[in-house]
């Protein structure tokens, strides 16, 4: 029943972490940086669950890391050798020094004290919170994709205006005059501009 129990604990603990994780994952932001990628934080997790598996103590499995690695990977097995815990070497790492994965480490330093406290298996654990990573990662993959087709769209759409401008031009027109010297061009003008700056902060 005390497994059960802590199995339970665990299995809430991690489908936490996960939510959090997705609420902050940048990709779901309205932000023009690149998204982090969830999938290498997914494979050290999923190399640390196999090690543990096979009967590799918590401390050497951060040893047997290999160098493909992320760079903080490194750095906590590090610290975990010189006798800082595991979680608290993640936590003490991402203060020191910014990762784009940092709300996937710190899950990962959660999940790991966490089973680590309440006696869940260490190993179980890591292989579920590495799934739940890959399917964040996939997630995002999919956003992206999505929004790649209404994201060009929007960019064309925002260049028609320029365009209408040079055609009325070209066609012997005179919008430039409208637009800069009546007042129902520059009312236009003004709003226009509005909405297209607007858009362009909707659509980052």
């Amino acid at each position: 029943m005390t497994g059960q129990r802590q199995q339970w604990l665990s299995s809430a603990v991690l489908h936490t972490l996960c939510l959090r994780l997705a609420r902050h994952a940048p990709c779901l932001r309205r932000s023009g940086r690149p998204p982090p990628r969830l999938d290498d934080v997914a494979a050290v997790v999923q190399r640390l669950a196999v090690l543990l598996s096979a009967g590799v103590t918590p401390v050497s499995a951060w040893a047997y890391l290999d160098e493909s690695a992320p760079p903080l990977a490194a750095r906590v097995a590090r610290r975990v050798a010189a006798g800082e815990t595991v979680g608290d070497a993640i936590l003490g790492d991402l203060e020191q020094q910014a990762s784009p994965h940092e709300s996937a480490w710190r899950g990962l330093a959660a999940a790991w004290m966490v089973a680590t406290h309440a006696g869940a298996p260490l190993a179980t654990s890591l292989r579920g919170f590495a799934d739940s990573l890959r399917a964040l990662a996939h997630a995002q993959r999919e956003i992206e994709v999505s929004l790649a087709a209404p994201q060009a769209t929007a960019r064309l759409v925002m260049a028609l205006p320029v365009v209408g401008v040079g055609f009325g031009v070209v066609l012997g027109f005179d919008p430039l005059r409208v637009l800069f010297s009546t007042v129902p061009g520059l009312i236009c003008l003004v709003a226009g501009v509005t909405l297209m700056a607007g858009a362009r902060w909707w659509n980052r």
